[in-house]
């Protein structure tokens, strides 16, 4: 039997696009590929958090995350066998290449923002990105790329061994379009009466959240009716502006900001948003979109990066900086049931080609290709 190890810390985090791809892998491994022995790497702080449905193949080291990445980083120790056992396989499930000795080494890519757009982050961040990234990448085994966008840009920017492509998926048990009335208590717990356009998200730079408040300010001076701005993300260091901004401004009392919504709560949003806005400058996947389409929502992106690859034909693309772009999208849809209709119809067609059964059976026939 084939025996994988897999750096788990990430699944304890389930609101960031990571945590969602590394729970998928993690949790379905066992159920497509029973050939496989699959062991998952806690840190000492994470224990007590690990979920039930991985309890039985948890393995706790003795450090911390913050003390294990310092020992890696700076002396190579310990092996990733000293702390799992003996494995034919590793996947670290996000840019990082740990020591080991024989395991082949899986890591998966799902964006390469720091070279793409440097100013992102602070410059002691890119800096580290920029040694332990493009490092990780040239020693793996095997790169696993979210989007054709995405290791395209590793291409460019590094020389991996191997590259695959694997899209990510959508939870098909739980993005699906509701009906109206069982969306409403979910829509009464968040005060939502309206009309309303959504962005589900991290609230960030990339991400011209400010650009959609002030777009959304337009819209109430020329619409009729009553109309809603909701946003829904885990805050970021972004939030407080974004917050100062929205009090400023007119029609302030139509803007909700709800924070990080459970999992579970989010398709009820989707399935009852008049239409889904997603202003990004850069994705290597963007799951938000696609889940919104999953679930019946007609979805204005980014004209750019994995948006363009996984939306193009199907969502309204736009220069998510470009203001009047985003504002004639806007009432192009609104003011036309039939455009949203088509929309909704092309967007749930489109969410049945991403499955994470499919993505983690892919991922496990890397892991057999590379033993073979």
């Amino acid at each position: 039997m084939l025996k994988v190890g897999m750096y788990a810390n990430h699944i304890l985090n389930p609101y960031s696009g990571i945590g969602r791809y590394a729970v998928n892998v993690a949790r379905l491994l066992p159920e497509v590929a029973p050939d496989i022995a699959s062991s998952l790497l806690f840190t000492r702080d994470t224990d007590g958090q690990v979920p039930d449905w991985a309890t039985g193949r948890s393995i706790i080291a003795k450090w911390t995350e913050k003390r294990l990445f310092s020992l890696w980083d700076k002396v190579s120790w310990p092996s990733v066998e000293k702390l799992t056992g003996d494995l034919d396989v590793f996947h670290y499930p996000h840019f990082f290449c740990m020591p080991h000795k024989s395991a082949k080494w899986v890591m998966t890519v799902h964006d390469m923002l720091f070279k793409v757009m440097p100013d992102y982050h602070p410059e002691r961040v890119t800096d580290y990105l920029e040694r332990v990234v493009v490092n990780g990448i040239e020693k793996a085994d095997c790169v696993i790329c979210v989007s054709r966008h995405t290791a395209d840009d590793v291409m460019k920017f590094a020389l991996p061994r191997r590259i695959e492509i694997v899209h990510n998926g959508i939870e098909r048990d739980i993005f699906y379009p509701r009906q109206t009335g069982v969306c409403l208590p979910v829509l009464e717990q968040y005060g939502i009466k309206d009309r309303f356009i959504l962005y589900v998200g991290r609230i960030d730079k990339r991400r011209n959240l400010k650009g959609l408040v002030a777009v959304f300010r337009r819209l109430l001076e020329v619409l009729e009716g009553e109309l809603s701005l909701v946003i829904a993300g885990a805050e970021d260091n972004l939030s407080d502006d974004l917050a100062k901004d929205i009090c400023s401004v007119e029609g302030r009392e139509r803007i909700r900001m709800l924070g990080a919504v459970p999992l579970e709560e989010l398709p009820y949003l989707y399935s009852s948003a008049t239409v889904f806005v997603y202003p990004s400058a850069y994705e290597g996947f963007g799951l938000p979109p696609l889940e919104a389409a999953a679930c019946g929502a007609p979805v204005i992106a980014g004209d750019n990066s994995s948006q363009r690859e996984m939306l193009a034909g199907v969502a309204e693309l736009i220069d998510p900086f470009n203001l009047d772009q985003l504002d004639a999208a806007l009432r192009r849809i609104l003011d036309s049931e039939n455009l949203r209709r088509e929309m909704r119809e092309a967007g749930i067609d489109l969410a049945r080609r991403f499955d994470w059964r499919e993505s983690v059976s892919r991922t496990a026939e890397i892991y057999r290709s590379l033993i073979a």
